[in-house]
């Protein structure tokens, strides 16, 4: 509405999106850091947030991709020049996973799914 970019620091929600937490929820007792002290990593809140990881789970399996190369994807592609996305990396193959979610063509029925599910997330 205001024409104004946003720089999205996390895109990947501190990792959340990447669906390793839904997998295993007690794998976040074993990190060390804020994660483990973070709500959106126990419980009701990261059940909360399953819709969206299916979902991406979904989309990511049609192209062969990590849902969290899905997510990235979609960040860019569906906002456009709208939203800037600073995703972070701990080693090199997350690098190279970041990268490579730029490779993916998502078509606008895969994005608008995403966004549709997404919506229904309040808070992270």
């Amino acid at each position: 509405e205001l024409d104004i970019a946003i720089i999205a620091y996390s895109p990947l929600a501190q990792g959340l999106l990447t669906g390793k937490y839904h997998e295993d929820p007690n794998s976040i007792k074993t990190k060390k850091g804020y994660r483990k002290m973070m709500g959106s990593f126990k419980g009701k809140k990261l059940q909360k947030t399953r819709p969206l990881i299916d979902k991406l789970k979904e989309i990511g399996q049609k192209y062969e991709v990590s849902p969290a190369q899905v997510a990235l994807n979609w960040t860019v592609n569906y906002h456009k020049d709208r939203i800037l996305a600073i995703p972070g990396a701990s080693n090199v193959n997350q690098a190279e996973s970041n990268a490579k979610s730029m490779q993916i063509n998502l078509t606008l029925e895969d994005m608008e799914q995403i966004n549709r599910v997404s919506k229904n997330i309040t808070e992270i």
